[in-house]
């Protein structure tokens, strides 16, 4: 069941023992669940925070589907301040045509301490276009 929530409202689950709120302005997330973050951008997107992991989480896969393509010469970068194609570097995907890339290698997100994962989509003369962002990770 789909819920949308007015600002400010509250709603908490409860599931094996593991109490979860989420709110109007947040996302949660659960130690010991496989959890997917979804976000879709536009060519007028910029860069944008994705999530916020901390340090040991596990990067399961990352996808990235075009569902309407871009015209211009767009690039993407989905990765960390530090690192920015941590995660999707801008030469396996080609944003021009309506595809869907996978990677589905794992690994320990490298670092100590939280790091925020952001989608770094730079338009260079697109006025079209729409992606979507699937990343699994494992909080333990």
């Amino acid at each position: 069941q789909e819920k949308t929530l007015a600002a400010g409202t509250n709603i908490t689950l409860v599931d094996d023992g593991q109490t979860i709120t989420i709110n109007s302005t947040s996302s949660a997330q659960v130690s010991g669940y496989v959890s997917v973050l979804y976000k879709t951008l536009t060519y007028a997107s910029g860069t944008t925070d994705l999530i916020t992991l901390p340090a040991g989480a596990i990067i399961l896969s990352t996808e990235v589907a075009v569902l309407s393509a871009f015209d211009g010469s767009p690039t993407l970068t989905i990765g960390t301040s530090l690192t920015p194609d941590l995660l999707v570097e801008n030469a396996d995907v080609d944003l021009s045509m309506v595809m869907s890339y996978m990677d589905d290698v794992s690994f320990i997100l490298p670092g100590s301490g939280s790091q925020d994962i952001k989608a770094f989509l730079t338009a260079n003369g697109a006025t079209t276009g729409q992606i979507s962002i699937f990343i699994e990770y494992f909080i333990e």
